[in-house]
């Protein structure tokens, strides 16, 4: 595949693809109106299947600690990358190296984990199914 001059992250801007829906827990609002995957889903089994996909784009490299880990040091922790997601200089680093960052504060990790930790043994199946590269 040949790439567009300029990349990847001009695409948009410049309309060299066009996109056909979004797939997403939620829609980017610099897509407006596009429909998104979850729209098309015909049943309730199906739906969970691609929530479960999705979910894991909403935190796609989560810091994990283990449980033993103190609260304070957790705390401290959380409060340092809320201070780097607001820190002039490191948003001109990304912009300047033209990265997307979007951050997601500690209290939704902690749901999107525990939403992920309790998916029903029959919809990870089904998940394993749909998205395993030797699905059959």
């Amino acid at each position: 595949m040949v790439e567009p001059e300029g990349g990847s992250p001009n695409w948009l801007a410049d309309k060299q693809v066009t996109v056909l829906m979004q797939g997403a827990l939620k829609n980017e609002p610099e897509l407006g109106a596009l429909p998104n995957a979850l729209d098309f889903i015909k049943n309730d089994a199906d739906r969970k299947v691609l929530e479960l996909h999705f979910t894991q784009k909403t935190a796609a490299r989560p810091l994990v600690t283990p449980p033993e880990v103190p609260a304070e040091r957790v705390a401290m922790l959380r409060k340092a990358f809320e201070m780097l997601a607001q820190d002039k200089e490191f948003l001109a680093e990304i912009d300047k190296a033209k990265m997307e960052f979007d951050f997601v504060p500690g209290p939704e990790i902690d749901k999107i984990v525990a939403q992920i930790a309790a998916t029903p043994p029959e919809v990870a199946e089904r998940y394993a199914k749909a998205f395993s590269p030797d699905a059959k």
